[in-house]
């Protein structure tokens, strides 16, 4: 179990590090012109409501600090949150096939 667990947290450090990696060069193009196009766009458009996905990142990656902070209480913490590891881990497969949840997640975990 402490396996997969710490298979989990290095999967997700290294999804961290390639969302970091992306190169600024090959979005600054893209970005001016989103930029452009939102102020341009109504203040109502602007905050789209959040998918549950994006949601359950954070709730995720919330657990994951918990259980990287307490990892003798794995099984507790699990309970608490009403999920097995192997529920976790398919979240997590789940969030990070997902661009906005991966990224709520990478940014919850900081």
């Amino acid at each position: 179990m402490r396996t997969m667990m710490w298979m989990c947290i290095a999967m997700l450090v290294s999804l961290a590090m390639v969302a970091g990696c992306e190169s600024p060069s090959e979005e600054a193009p893209a970005e001016s012109a989103e930029s452009a196009a939102v102020e341009e766009a109504p203040a109502e458009e602007k905050a789209a409501p959040e998918s549950a996905l994006v949601v359950e990142a954070r709730e995720v990656a919330a657990l994951r600090a918990k259980i990287k902070a307490n990892p003798g209480q794995v099984d507790a913490l699990l309970a608490e949150a009403e999920m097995t590891q192997e529920q976790l881990e398919a979240k997590i497969f789940e969030i990070t096939a997902d661009p906005a949840a991966r990224a709520a997640y990478v940014d919850a975990s900081k």
